[in-house]
């Protein structure tokens, strides 16, 4: 009887602590949500998608919906609790959520795959950018240049693991092979440092 009891009464505090740290994550993950990020020449683009479609057409996203964004949805990003941003002008991509075990998830992909990368002719990159007191990690490539075209295709993922953490995924034809020499990257990553 007192065995029963005491395995009540565990339940009890363990749902308790669950519920509580729900309420507390989901604060602040509306936080985040509604923080302010912008950059200048850049607009807002909306997923319009909805759970039906993405239920319906789960683990095909990336031929029905969008190569790369598809992907990302299939391997677990909440779009409610993303953004992505787009230039007015120009093919590059940014999207950031509140979710830093997805980026981190990818960044272990592509490292595994490093030397298929590197044998295709890619450019592998990862390493680290500090952003106010805030690291982030990050890994990436870039597609061979050819003779008929001097800009190259590249993708990175930017993570940060502080208290949520936030994963940051950037993919488009960008001159520049560093992220750290990319404005429009560092410049989103400082905006999202102090919501890691």
């Amino acid at each position: 009887m007192k065995t029963n009891l005491k395995k009540t009464y565990l339940i009890i505090c363990l749902l308790t602590i669950l519920v509580i740290n729900s309420c507390t994550s989901s604060e602040q993950e509306i936080q985040v949500t509604n923080a302010n990020i912008a950059l200048s020449g850049w607009k807002t683009v909306s997923f319009d998608v909805d759970e039906k479609f993405i239920l319906k057409n789960k683990g095909h996203l990336d031929e029905v919906y969008d190569e790369y964004v598809g992907i990302l949805i299939d391997d677990g990003l909440d779009i409610n609790q993303s953004h992505w941003l787009k230039p007015t002008y120009g093919n590059e991509n940014i999207i950031w959520t509140l979710n830093s075990s997805i980026g981190s998830q990818k960044i272990i992909s592509l490292q595994k795959s490093k030397s298929m990368f590197e044998e295709s002719g890619y450019k592998y990159l990862n390493g680290g950018i500090k952003s106010g007191n805030t690291s982030w990690e990050y890994s990436g490539y870039s597609t061979p240049p050819t003779s008929s075209d001097t800009s190259t295709f590249k993708s990175y993922i930017f993570v940060c693991q502080k208290n949520n953490g936030v994963s940051v995924f950037y993919w488009g034809n960008n001159n520049i092979d560093q992220p750290q020499k990319m404005n429009e990257v560092t410049e989103i990553l400082k905006q999202l440092s102090d919501n890691c």
